[in-house]
């Protein structure tokens, strides 16, 4: 079974965005998708109706993020509260074909703290993190190009920002495919673009 996911930074909260926004991550065709900067509740239930999809919120002092689906979401946590965190990190159990996908979605927010949440997460590790910049975990996806995540990210990347926009893939699902939107509507909804990747469910 394949299961397409996105993440998408929607800027500020995208108040005044939600449609646009909307018609963006349709565009994708997204069984799941990682939400950051996603400070509006007015525009995440917005995002939900378009979407149809549920989502769940997690919210820490530096931002909210949130995980919405098509498939049902059988159990979320908050790892900012847990953890004692200022980045947004969300994890969820997302259930797809009678098995659990773990989906984290987090957004960085000081230097060197991704490295510091790895570090207390250690046994907790997702399937797939969505724009996500913590230390290895299998296979990166980032400008659209596919690398083994203990590579260094290249100096220069194109879009989206580099050591934010990332997928981080665990090695024993299958990427099919990956991508990063940049159609006019993408430019004009947020100041990133979204990233996308297909994985096989073995």
């Amino acid at each position: 079974m394949r299961i397409r996911l996105v993440s998408y930074n929607l800027m500020t909260g995208g108040e005044g965005r939600a449609d646009p926004l909307a018609e963006t991550i349709l565009g994708q065709k997204p069984d799941i998708v990682g939400v950051q900067e996603a400070d509006d509740a007015a525009v995440l239930r917005r995002l939900s109706d378009r979407l149809e999809m549920n989502f769940v919120v997690g919210q820490s002092a530096g931002g909210v993020v949130a995980i919405f689906s098509k498939h049902r979401i059988a159990t979320s946590a908050n790892l900012s509260l847990i953890h004692h965190s200022s980045m947004p990190i969300l994890d969820a159990s997302i259930l797809v074909a009678s098995r659990g996908l773990h989906v984290r979605v987090a957004h960085l927010k000081q230097q060197g703290e991704a490295e510091r949440m790895a570090a207390r997460l250690a046994a907790i590790v997702p399937d797939v993190m969505l724009m996500s910049y913590e230390p290895p975990l299998g296979m990166r996806v980032i400008d659209g190009t596919i690398t083994h995540a203990n590579q260094p990210v290249p100096a220069r990347t194109n879009v989206p920002v580099r050591q934010l926009d990332q997928v981080l893939v665990q090695p024993r699902l299958r990427i099919v495919e990956s991508w990063i939107e940049q159609d006019r509507l993408a430019y004009y909804a947020s100041d990133h673009l979204p990233g996308g990747v297909e994985i096989e469910l073995i």
